[in-house]
């Protein structure tokens, strides 16, 4: 499959997985909604009928932009102007952003800058390759392991229990990119309160920012149009709320690109889920929504 989508131009691939994702977002409403619906009454939103196969229909078609993004990781990307701007700053900065389906080029995009970028490998980096794994499902997820492997491992820095790094390289001058929405195992960190769940997440792009002096920007991106683009915003106060609170703005205004929904309803506190807005209408004020931010949907 990956010869033949390199042969196809990504808009052509990216317009193909517009017609499919109405029949396979119908199939999604069919035997996946029960989880879909509880995500959107957690945020406020119209959670059965048209409103629920709209959700259902955008998120097949970002998780298809997601499957592109990968076949075809070396595609052109649009910079955008506070994107160019963030890349000609010189000293450090700590750029903060969100895991959304089909962004995987906006973070190849900051490694052609000498940013760095903080992250825990995913399972398979650096081992089998494609070629030699015989299971075809295995086989997808070797390639993708592979091609975070190539694109990330030269840059990456992994957390770990010291910050020592991470502010050694902010104050020689080099750029951090951090993950903010990344949901870990219950009790490693505090929680923290996002759209309504109290989850496990950890804060410290804001705390190394402060610590280093160094001022806080957001990475935003998407595919629009079958173009991939990337974009920066900021600076930004560089404390943990209003990091949050700008994740939370991206969250709600493309709630079915979120990569992580699924992980930080099952990892909400107890007292959290007990807490959620249960009915099919709520009565809660529509969340404001922010101008598109990853235009993938």
């Amino acid at each position: 499959m990956r010869p033949l989508a390199q042969r196809v131009p990504f808009r052509t691939l990216d317009r193909l997985g517009g017609v499919l994702a109405v029949p396979m977002g119908l199939l999604l409403v069919l035997f996946g909604g029960h989880h879909r619906r509880r995500y959107l009454r957690q945020l406020g939103e119209p959670a059965t009928g048209l409103p629920l196969i709209r959700y259902c229909i955008r998120e097949v078609r970002s998780r298809l932009r997601e499957t592109f993004s990968y076949l075809q990781p070396d595609v052109p990307i649009q910079v955008r102007p506070g994107a160019a701007a963030w890349a000609e700053l010189e000293g450090a900065s700590v750029l903060v952003s969100w895991s959304a389906f089909g962004t995987v080029r906006m973070g190849i995009w900051t490694t052609e800058t000498r940013c760095r970028f903080v992250r825990i490998p995913f399972s398979g980096e650096g081992g089998a390759l494609p070629s030699e794994v015989p299971d075809v499902t295995q086989r997808w997820i070797a390639e993708k392991a592979r091609v975070r492997d190539e694109a990330f491992s030269a840059t990456q820095l992994v957390p770990g229990g010291s910050v020592t790094q991470y502010l050694r390289a902010l104050r020689s001058g080099t750029p951090l990119l951090i993950l903010q929405d990344v949901i870990v195992e219950p009790g490693a960190v505090p929680n923290q309160s996002l759209l309504g769940l109290s989850v496990p997440l950890p804060t410290g792009a804001a705390r190394l920012a402060r610590a280093a002096d160094a001022p806080v920007y957001v990475l935003t991106g998407g595919i629009q149009d079958g173009v991939p683009w990337v974009d920066v915003e900021g600076p930004i106060p560089s404390h943990e709320r209003a990091v949050l609170d700008r994740m939370e703005a991206f969250i709600r205004a493309e709630p079915w690109a979120w990569a992580h929904w699924d992980l930080a309803l099952r990892r909400a506190a107890p007292a959290t889920e007990a807490a959620e807005v249960v009915s099919e209408a709520s009565t809660a004020p529509a969340p404001q929504r922010v101008p598109a931010v990853a235009a993938h949907a």
